[in-house]
């Protein structure tokens, strides 16, 4: 895919921001957001600044800089969200989004079996979307811990 029809470039350079809230994180290689719309709070995604297509494609510098944001972020939705367990998934298919990104997702206390496990893939969009003003918060609270955890 050309970079300059990736939707995800787009957003990257401010040109279609996939968020309405400011960036929770970014470092030199990846970048960290709220997914919108969405009715799950804490559905996160850690984004390559760079267009690459496959994991294969990452350079040792972006490795070395997604673990620990990786880790870091994951602490962060379990201290602002309680989260029982933290859910990664990387597809990079759908068209306009031919690039790496991270799905992190945070598996809230209270919710519904159907969200559990792979399920949250087809119910997080299906049910009304968290407001703009609740993820900003949210965002805002994870931004606070990701800054206050350092480099551990």
């Amino acid at each position: 895919m050309d970079p300059g029809t990736c939707l995800t470039c787009q957003s990257i350079q401010g040109l279609n921001p996939l968020s309405p809230i400011p960036r929770i994180w970014e470092g030199r290689h990846w970048l960290v957001e709220h997914v919108h719309p969405s009715s799950i709070r804490g559905w996160l995604v850690l984004v390559a600044k760079r267009h690459v297509s496959a994991l294969h494609q990452l350079t040792k510098d972006e490795w070395d800089e997604y673990g620990p944001i990786l880790a870091r972020t994951c602490r962060a939705l379990h201290q602002e969200l309680d989260t029982q367990k933290e859910y990664v998934v990387q597809f990079a298919e759908k068209p306009g989004f031919d690039h790496v990104h991270f799905h992190l997702v945070a598996d809230l206390p209270d919710w519904p079996a159907e969200f559990v496990g792979p399920g949250f893939i087809a119910n997080g969009t299906s049910t009304a979307p968290i407001s703009v003003g609740e993820m900003a918060e949210l965002g805002q609270a994870l931004s606070r811990s990701i800054e206050a955890q350092g480099n551990r």
